[in-house]
C-alpha cells in the first residue's frame, strides 16, 4: 500500500524534538454499527441512540440555507440488491404527528451511487427546527432532526467545529459530548462544520492503538477505496447521534484523499466526499468545494479549500525537526504563490468586502496564523516591508506560513477595506491554539485584524498519545517566544470540538475535552474558554490556565508603525536530528 506524504510530519517532528533543546489486522471487520451499553442519547427520542440494520450509516442533514436542507442516508445493499425506494419525509416534531408533515417524497436507489439517499430538500422556511426520517421497505430509519439557516434579524448563533478523527486512535467520545449539546435549549448549536479528515487511510497509524478500533490494511485510491472508510467511520454510533442532532457542513483536508492538485487519489476522494456525506454539488462546477453560509445579520461562514487550487508546498528543511528558515527557503514568502488559487481568493475577498453580517468566520482546513519556533529579530529589522519581514524557522510549511505573501494580501485587504469582527477557525493540527493576528505580526504596535481559534482532533492522535512527544511545559515556552505577537494559547495533549457562541456584543468560544478517547465512553470538560469583544480583536481567557501572555503585558494598539527595530540577532539555529514517523 502506498503511503500518502503528511502535511503533519514536520510539526510532530518538531513537537518531538523540542522535548530535547500499529496493529495490523488480517481480518474484515463486520460494517454494521452495534447498539451498547453508554450509547449517546438520541435527540428525538431521549433515549439511548438506537441504530437501525437497514440504514447502515444512521441519517445525515447538512449544507442548510435559509429554506432548505440536504437530507442523506444510506441503504443496506442486502437489502438494496439491484436497487429500491425509499421514502422520506419532514416534520414539525419527532413523532410525525398528524398534520406536522411538511415534506415528503421519494427516491431511488442504486448500486452506482453505493444506495445513498440525497435529497434537497426546499420550501421550509427560514430558522426552523425540522424532524426528518427515511423509510425503506417497510423499515423506518432513526429519526434526525435539522435546522434551516435564519435570515433577517438574529439575537445569538452557536456553532461547534471538529476536524481529525482516524478511527484507530479512539473512540469518538467528543461527538458523544457534541450530539448531547442538543439535549438542552442553553447548549443547543445552528450548525457544525467539519474543517477535514473526516476520514483516514485504511490501516494502523504512529504506533498508536486502542482496543476495539480496528482498520486494516487496504489501498487507497479509488472510490470504492474511500466508500469502504466512510463506511467504517459511520458505524461509530456516536458519529451517527451527532449527525442525527445537526445540520452539517464540511470541507476535506488531505487525509480526506486530496493533499493537492496532483493528489492521484483525488477523484475518487472527490467522488467519496460528495456521495458520503449531506453536502451540496454545484452541477455547473462539481468540483468546487469553497462556499458560504449566511446566518441571518449575525454570521456568514466562509469554507475554505485549501488543497484543489494550491502552488506547490515549499521544500521543508530536513535534518532539523524545528522546521524551515525563511532564509534557506525563500519560497515560503515569495510574492504571488497562493494556496486559494486566482479565482476562490477573489471570491473570498469580494464576499468579506460585501458581507452585512456582524462577524465573519473563516473556515479553514489549515492553522491562519504564524506558527514558528525562532524568530529572526536582525533580519526582520533589516527587511523593512520586504518579503523577510517576518523572518524565521517555520513549523509547517504545509499550512499558511507556506504562503506567506498570500496571508499577507487578505490581511491587508481586510485592514484597507475596514472589515472587522472577524473570526479564523481552523482544524489540521490535532493541538488547540488560539491566536491574535495583526496587520504584521513582528511589529509590535500593528493593529490586530483577526482572531483565530485552531480546534485539536476528534481521535488524532498528539503528545497525549505520543509519549516521546513533549508536553505544554516544553512546548509552550519555545512557541511562545517565536510568536510573541499572535499565540495567546497552545495545549498539545487533549482532543476534543470547540463552542462559538456569537452575539451582537461578543464571541464566546469552548474548548471542550473527553477525559479519555481510549475508552467507549468519557465524561467532558471544558478545557479553556475565551471571549472577544465586538470591535477588537483582543482575546481574553475566561476558563482554563495557560493564557500566553503578551510581551510585557503589553495590549494591541490600534495604530500602524514601521516595523519595529530588532535586537541581537538569533544564534545559529542548530540542526536537531529526528525521523518524522508520525502520519498525523
Amino acid at each position: 500500500m502506498a503511503v500518502r506524504p503528511s502535511p503533519s510530519m514536520d510539526r510532530r517532528r518538531f513537537l518531538r524534538s523540542s522535548a530535547a533543546v500499529g496493529l495490523a489486522a488480517s481480518f474484515a471487520r463486520p460494517l454494521a454499527a452495534i447498539a451498547r451499553p453508554g450509547a449517546p442519547t438520541s435527540v428525538a427520542t431521549g433515549a439511548a441512540y438506537a441504530p437501525v440494520g437497514a440504514f447502515p450509516s444512521g441519517v445525515a442533514s447538512g449544507d442548510p440555507t435559509d429554506d432548505g436542507v440536504i437530507l442523506w442516508t444510506r441503504i443496506d445493499p442486502a437489502i438494496a440488491g439491484a436497487g429500491t425506494t425509499v421514502s422520506w419525509e419532514v416534520a414539525t416534531d419527532a413523532t410525525f404527528s398528524a398534520g406536522s408533515v411538511v415534506a415528503s417524497g421519494s427516491a431511488a436507489t442504486s448500486p452506482v451511487t453505493d444506495h445513498t439517499v440525497k435529497v434537497d430538500v426546499g420550501g421550509l422556511g427560514a430558522g426552523a427546527t425540522l424532524w426528518y426520517r427515511f423509510d425503506v421497505g417497510g423499515t423506518a430509519s432513526p429519526v434526525g432532526r435539522t435546522k434551516t439557516l435564519p435570515s433577517g434579524a438574529v439575537d445569538r448563533l452557536r456553532i461547534g467545529f471538529f476536524s481529525c478523527e482516524r478511527y484507530v486512535h479512539g473512540y469518538y467520545t467528543a461527538h458523544a459530548d457534541l450530539a448531547a449539546q442538543a439535549l438542552d435549549p442553553a447548549t443547543d448549536l445552528d450548525l457544525v462544520v467539519c474543517l477535514g479528515d473526516y476520514v483516514y487511510e485504511a490501516g494502523p497509524a504512529d504506533g498508536v492503538t486502542v482496543p476495539g478500533r480496528l482498520d486494516p490494511d487496504a489501498p487507497q485510491v479509488t472510490l470504492e477505496d474511500f466508500r469502504r472508510q466512510y463506511h467504517l467511520y459511520r458505524t461509530d454510533l456516536d458519529l451517527q447521534a451527532m449527525h442525527a442532532a445537526f445540520a452539517f457542513v464540511g470541507i476535506f483536508d488531505n487525509h480526506d484523499g486530496f493533499s493537492g492538485p496532483d493528489d492521484p487519489s483525488g477523484p475518487g476522494a472527490r467522488a467519496a466526499f460528495f456521495e458520503q456525506l449531506p453536502v451540496r454539488q454545484d452541477p455547473a462546477d462539481p468540483t468546487r468545494q469553497h462556499r458560504s453560509f449566511r446566518l441571518g445579520d449575525l454570521a456568514e461562514l466562509f469554507l475554505l479549500d485549501e488543497r484543489q487550487h494550491r502552488d506547490p508546498t515549499p521544500s521543508e528543511a530536513t535534518g532539523n525537526a524545528l522546521g524551515t528558515s525563511s532564509l534557506d527557503e525563500p519560497l515560503m514568502c515569495e510574492p504571488g504563490r497562493t494556496m486559494l488559487g486566482t479565482t476562490q481568493k477573489a471570491w473570498l475577498k469580494d464576499g468579506l468586502s460585501a458581507s452585512g453580517a456582524a462577524w465573519k468566520v473563516l473556515g479553514s482546513q489549515l492553522m491562519f496564523a504564524p506558527l514558528r519556533s525562532q524568530r529572526y529579530p536582525d533580519e526582520i529589522a533589516a527587511a523593512g516591508d520586504g518579503p523577510q519581514r517576518n523572518a524565521g524557522r517555520y513549523v509547517n510549511l504545509i499550512q499558511w506560513d507556506g504562503y506567506q505573501a498570500e496571508r499577507r494580501e487578505l490581511v491587508e485587504h481586510l485592514h484597507a477595506e475596514g472589515i472587522a469582527d472577524v473570526l479564523a477557525i481552523a482544524g489540521d493540527t490535532h493541538f488547540w491554539t488560539t491566536s491574535e493576528v495583526p496587520l504584521d505580526y513582528d511589529d509590535p504596535d500593528a493593529p490586530l485584524v483577526l482572531v483565530e481559534f485552531g480546534g485539536s482532533s476528534i481521535t488524532s492522535a498528539n503528545a497525549g498519545e505520543m509519549t516521546d512527544l513533549p508536553g505544554n511545559d516544553v512546548i509552550r515556552p519555545v512557541v511562545n517566544e517565536a510568536n510573541p505577537y499572535t499565540l495567546r494559547f497552545m495545549e498539545v495533549t487533549t482532543h476534543g470540538w470547540a463552542r462559538i457562541e456569537l452575539t451582537g456584543e461578543r464571541a464566546s468560544v469552548q474548548y471542550r475535552t473527553p477525559a479519555t478517547i481510549r475508552e467507549a465512553t468519557a465524561p467532558t470538560t471544558v478545557l479553556a474558554a475565551f471571549e472577544v469583544d465586538r470591535g477588537t480583536a483582543t482575546v481574553r481567557q475566561t476558563d482554563g490556565d495557560g493564557f500566553l501572555a503578551r510581551p510585557n503585558e503589553q495590549e494591541p494598539t490600534t495604530t500602524t508603525t514601521a516595523p519595529a527595530a530588532g535586537g541581537p540577532g538569533p544564534a545559529p539555529a542548530v540542526p536537531v536530528a529526528g525521523t518524522a514517523d508520525y502520519t498525523g
